[in-house]
């Protein structure tokens, strides 16, 4: 999964706690200076699609242990964007919290281990 399947929602993970519902853009690929804006593009389309997803509710209906308090979007890649695609991720994360819904960019590589390995290794760390 990746930021070029932009019609997937990769991830979603449900503190077992806290209820909260982190949702996530899981993108292993190695940014390119030359790149950035296609990739920002990219980034953007996929983040729009998780909102379409959110507001139609279509996101609560098939995953039913999410829930819109305290809902998280994270963007997850294996190192820092680059300086170029700041400005982009501040417009997010200020859009989202209007929204009420937090942003943030979690460094990892996820791409040796599975998907629900990574998931439980994100709600343990959570209840620590």
């Amino acid at each position: 999964m990746s930021i070029h399947d932009e019609d997937k929602i990769d991830l979603i993970t449900v503190h077992p706690e806290t209820r909260q519902t982190y949702v996530y853009i899981l993108d292993g690929e190695s940014w390119d200076f030359e790149e950035c804006g296609e990739r920002l593009l990219k980034i953007q389309n996929k983040l729009n699609r998780y909102l379409d997803a959110i507001e139609s509710g279509e996101i609560f209906s098939k995953f039913p242990n999410a829930v819109r308090r305290g809902l998280a979007l994270v963007y997850m890649c294996p190192k820092l964007p680059p300086r170029e695609a700041e400005q982009f991720f501040l417009m997010c994360q200020t859009y989202l919290s209007e929204n009420r819904i937090q942003f943030f960019i979690e460094l990892r590589d996820f791409r040796e281990k599975g998907h629900e390995e990574m998931a439980f290794e994100r709600a343990g760390r959570a209840l620590q």
